[in-house]
């Protein structure tokens, strides 16, 4: 990795943290809404070449630098208005996944470009996996976002369950409420499947996704096995498990 990718994907985690941050602060609703606007229009004058906030300008100049596709940038910001305007509490289907592929494919597409890896047959990768993330890191983040006023379940899942939507942290108390995490845990272990069947070449630097997706692959199994009982506990990964899988991931 060269000094300029490894100092675009540190400036495109402290976006992605940033945008969390936004959207998750104590501010009201539309005021929040009205940030993160702001902030994708200086993002798209930024990218442009133009001079737009020089805060924002400073965090978002190594990534800048690569010419990363402006779109993949909004789609980052519009996953967090979703998950403030209301959309997120018992979305359907395709609105969630609408949602995690700007959150996490959006994500997922901006460091392969950082890398230097938008092969067409990665290109192919990055949705699958990226929903997969998406729907993991739900799975594992249901009691922080209740906390938050979403509910990050389809409702076809909650009402197949006969689980009412309407208040999040009841909702997350419903003695059915694993059959509708085992719903969405399905859906992501289809898609790291998807996948992972394209993930087995040499490519140079794919070591990194393949981590990435054993790692979170493994969490999503750990919950499916312990349940959503207690949603406020969140599997881990132990640091020794961490680099075991780093290893193989590289070396195989």
């Amino acid at each position: 990795m060269t000094g300029p990718e490894r100092a675009a994907l540190l400036a495109l985690d402290r976006l992605h943290r940033l945008l969390d941050d936004l959207a998750d602060s104590d501010l009201a609703a539309d005021d929040r809404l009205s940030i993160l606007a702001t902030v994708r229009e200086e993002l798209a004058l930024l990218a442009a070449g133009g001079e737009g906030n020089r805060g924002l300008g400073r965090i978002v100049a190594p990534l800048l630098q690569l010419q990363p596709p402006p779109e993949e940038l909004e789609a980052m910001v519009d996953a967090r208005r979703m998950a403030v305007d209301g959309r997120m509490r018992a979305p359907s289907t395709a609105d969630l996944r609408l949602y995690v592929r700007r959150r996490h494919g959006g994500l997922a597409f901006l460091a392969l470009h950082c890398l230097d890896l938008d092969a067409p047959a990665l290109d192919r990768v990055v949705l699958p996996l990226g929903e997969a993330l998406g729907m993991t890191e739900i799975l594992v983040e249901l009691g922080r976002d209740a906390g938050h006023g979403r509910l990050m379940l389809p409702r076809e899942s909650l009402a197949e369950a006969g689980i009412p939507a309407g208040d999040p942290a009841a909702a997350l108390r419903h003695p059915r409420i694993g059959q509708a995490c085992r719903t969405l845990a399905r859906l992501a272990e289809e898609r790291f499947e998807a996948a992972g069947g394209r993930l087995g070449g040499n490519h140079r630097g794919i070591w990194p996704l393949r981590y990435l997706m054993q790692g979170q692959r493994r969490l999503l199994q750990r919950a499916v096995r312990r349940g959503w009982q207690d949603v406020d506990r969140r599997p881990q990964l132990g640091r020794i498990e961490s680099l075991f899988l780093m290893l193989r991931a590289r070396y195989g």
